[in-house]
């Protein structure tokens, strides 16, 4: 089974170079208006948590010298084994901002 080359390479490679592109993340972004800030998102429950006492916790138990990945990693381990009570008034917290943020 043998492979042919076109005759003509140089205008085949040229002719798929020359193909129509797809929208590019700068295309979209060049449609936005420049300057213009969108407004930042409500924090959802886990967020509440972390900030007041997720963050404390995971450093208290993985020492000063911990890393801020390793203290995201630990956070999300010791939210993961919350229970749904214990995380009730995390959300309720939550559901309150995005109801503010969204009037």
């Amino acid at each position: 089974f043998f492979f042919q080359k076109p005759s003509n390479l140089k205008h085949f490679i040229m002719a798929k170079k020359a193909a129509p592109k797809s929208p590019t993340k700068k295309a979209a972004k060049a449609k936005t208006v420049p300057g213009a800030k969108r407004a930042p998102r409500a924090m959802s429950s886990y967020m509440f948590w972390m900030t007041t006492e997720g963050r404390a916790a995971s450093k208290k138990k993985l020492g000063a010298n911990a890393t801020i990945g390793e203290i995201g990693k630990e956070a999300g381990k010791m939210w993961a084994q919350k229970s749904d009570k214990e995380k009730e008034d995390w959300k309720q917290k939550a559901l309150k901002a995005f109801a503010a943020k969204n009037k």
